[in-house]
């Protein structure tokens, strides 16, 4: 596992690092530090920020958006970072995310009058 951050609290770097966690410093904002990532932290990276997308503008919660919200969420994710593991651009990233959640719509269950979900 690893963790990606600028870790400007060094106690928060060491309470990783003493749980087994690799820490790499790196400001995520700064394009020449974050091209010296390995592929791996990248991939991490890319699902993270299709994550955010998703948490601001939608929901995770299942009961909320049903079984989509969380089968739907961790396929874009997952999609984006192998695109990016593969060393596709930002955009194919994006579309692999969106083709992700594209073939799951209706495949899961979906909420119905309230917290039912269908298919049982």
């Amino acid at each position: 596992m690893i963790a990606v951050s600028r870790f400007t609290k060094e106690d928060a770097r060491a309470e990783f690092e003493n749980r087994g966690i690799e820490t790499v410093s790196c400001n995520l904002c700064e394009p020449e530090q974050l091209e010296e990532l390995e592929d791996t932290a990248k991939a991490l990276f890319t699902a993270a920020g299709i994550g955010v997308l998703i948490g601001k503008n939608a929901s995770f919660s299942g009961a909320r958006g049903g079984c989509q919200a969380e089968v739907g969420s961790a396929s874009c994710m997952a999609a984006a970072a192998v695109v990016e593991a593969k060393g596709g651009t930002p955009q194919q990233a994006a579309n692999a995310a969106a083709f992700a959640l594209m073939n799951t719509l209706g495949l899961v269950c979906d909420p119905i009058a309230d917290l039912w979900r269908f298919p049982a």
